[in-house]
């Protein structure tokens, strides 16, 4: 309020003042704008005179007029300082202002930071949480872990108590074992090269189980063994489980027969699954005295001979000598039909004189036997030499052949094992001929060592197989020759006949990788 009152008074000094020279002023202010005027404009003298006349009429009465203003600007503040001073009561003032604004500032930044807090103390709750959590899944798994390490140590004592179960079990079957062969009457297996279709095994071992053993001789290009598989598959279904072991004791009679994967390849072609003994070195065969494919013999619990059989044929009496062993044995096979689902097969009653197994190598020709008809095969082992047949019509060709022998035309070799087509030719003009008595005839023959398979044709008579005559493995090419494809070491069928008759038979090949080990014959009705 004091800052008003001064101020008032120094508006109504200057207005004082201004009161004591405004006459002065105003005379000379008309005077100036009299010649202004007059400058611009020429108005006429009574106009300039009246004007000038009003001009100093109104003088006074302007000055008076404001003198009064400023007095009355003293007496009451103006209008405007009023509202202006409302205006600052109404107002805050710039430091108030600034006081308020602090003071929202303040209010934000609190309500702020207490958001913030808020947010703190949320997110340090979380970190707890996550932390407990951290901790019992900790706690949890290493519970688990605990859990496992315990399990894992009782799976293990009880696996080393199964191991030790195991091992009181070997050792008293090995104990046994040993007891029933001091006392055999018979060879136990030895000089096993190789085990197929399950673990290495003995006889003495098996016996000890309380099994029965059926021992098996054979080799997988052996007609007569192929003949006895199916029996022999048929027992091992029935039995096996009753307490009859089969041991198939294969012996070969050829070179490639040693070959395992050829062994693999005969037992999944004819699904044959009992136990396989691979003899190679014929120490087994010889422990048995053995000498024959296929033979049988039957070891009962005191490990000695039951049963024994040779060849084919017989399969009822042998199945039945097989019962009994397992009876004796203590094995129940009452709920068991005996007789088997395979027929065996049945001789032609018209057969006589059936040719006999022929072989092209050396090794078996060159001794008490002979199956080359020819001297110049005798003349030295293992060289090439060209023979010539005997020529003329078929008759006089069948009369002129030796019964179980073979014949050749051309370049051969004879070797231990085969007899080798020794040149490659274009025409089939190398040929093996023989005249066979029979109903089938069959030949062993061999892959060369390449790979490369090749074809061999056969002429029957002189001409080529009717299809009603051809063996399984017989194919015809589009002139309707019917030849076989050599693509594997095995035995080829060559022949099957609807009756028993003599003819003569020819295998031609434009390779010399040629080799034919064996032919064998079969007089059965149906084949084989």
């Amino acid at each position: 309020m004091k800052i008003i009152a001064m101020a008032a008074l120094a508006v109504f000094c200057a207005a004082l003042a201004l009161t004591a020279c405004g006459s002065d002023d105003a005379a000379e202010q008309a005077q100036q704008q009299q010649q202004a005027t007059a400058t611009v404009e020429q108005p006429s003298e009574q106009t300039e005179q009246q004007t000038v006349a009003e001009q100093a009429q109104a003088a006074p009465e302007a000055q008076q007029q404001q003198a009064a203003q400023q007095q009355q600007a003293v007496d009451q503040p103006e209008p405007q300082a009023e509202e202006s001073q409302q205006a600052q009561s109404a107002e805050p003032t710039a430091s108030e202002s600034s006081d308020q604004q602090q003071q929202q500032s303040t209010a934000a930044m609190e309500g702020e930071s207490t958001e913030e807090d808020a947010q703190e103390e949320e997110a340090a709750a979380q970190q707890q949480a996550q932390a407990q959590q951290s901790a019992q899944t900790a706690e949890q798994a290493q519970a688990r872990e605990q859990e496992e390490r315990e399990a894992q140590q009782a799976r293990e004592r009880e696996r080393e108590a199964q191991r030790e179960r195991e091992r009181a079990a070997e050792a008293a079957l090995q104990a046994r074992a040993e007891e029933i062969a001091a006392d055999a009457s018979v060879s136990d297996l030895v000089g096993v090269t190789a085990w197929l279709n399950g673990e290495p095994t003995t006889i003495a071992r098996e016996l000890a189980k309380g099994n029965v053993v059926l021992i098996d001789f054979w080799t997988y290009t052996c007609v007569n063994c192929v003949r006895t598989f199916p029996f022999l598959r048929e027992w091992h279904a029935k039995y096996a489980d009753r307490g009859l072991t089969i041991i198939s004791v294969h012996s070969p009679e050829f070179e490639f027969e040693e070959e395992v994967e050829n062994i693999r390849q005969a037992l999944e072609q004819y699904d044959l699954r009992y136990l396989v003994a691979q003899d190679n070195d014929f120490r087994t065969w010889r422990a048995f005295n053995n000498r024959y494919w296929p033979a049988k013999y039957l070891i009962g619990p005191a490990m000695d001979i039951r049963y024994q059989h040779f060849g084919e044929g017989d399969y009822l009496e042998t199945e039945h000598e097989i019962r009994r062993a397992l009876m004796d044995a203590g094995h129940d096979v009452s709920d068991i039909e005996e007789g088997t689902e395979a027929v065996a097969p049945v001789r032609d009653p018209e057969s006589r004189g059936q040719t006999r197994e022929l072989y092209g190598g050396t090794r078996r020709n060159y001794g008490r036997v002979q199956y080359a008809a020819q001297p110049e095969y005798y003349l030295e082992a293992g060289t090439a030499q060209l023979y010539n047949d005997v020529q003329g019509s078929l008759n006089s060709r069948l009369q002129a052949r030796e019964n179980h022998k073979w014949y050749l035309q051309g370049l051969w070799r004879n070797e231990e094992e085969a007899i080798v087509h020794a040149r490659t030719t274009e025409d089939l003009e190398d040929y093996l001929a023989f005249k066979f008595t029979s109903r089938t005839v069959n030949v062993v023959l061999t892959v060369p060592e390449n790979g490369e398979p090749f074809n061999v044709y056969i002429e029957m008579d002189g001409r080529w197989l009717r299809p009603q005559e051809a063996g399984a493995d017989i194919v015809f090419d589009g002139d309707e020759r019917s030849y076989v494809r050599v693509t594997r070491d095995d035995l080829y069928r060559l022949v099957v006949l609807d009756e028993w008759s003599t003819h003569e038979l020819k295998l031609r090949s434009n390779s010399n990788q040629l080799e034919i080990f064996a032919f064998t014959f079969g007089s059965y009705l149906g084949g084989e």
